[in-house]
């Protein structure tokens, strides 16, 4: 309680749009070359970047 007034939460989670924006899939040699691209990225401004390999056929 806050205020005089109960806050409910959907769990100890943030909400989905909170935490995913968008996503772009790269082709790149190696990781490394991955982490410089994602530090080009307009949204790496306001927050966070998360790399993650991709890996085909799944």
């Amino acid at each position: 309680m806050e205020g005089g007034e109960i806050k409910v939460h959907d769990g100890p989670y943030a909400d989905t749009r909170e935490q995913f924006g968008g996503y772009y899939i790269i082709e790149a040699p190696d990781m490394d070359a991955a982490l410089k691209w994602a530090a080009r990225c307009p949204a790496a401004q306001w927050g966070p970047i998360e790399v993650r390999p991709y890996m085909d056929g799944y």
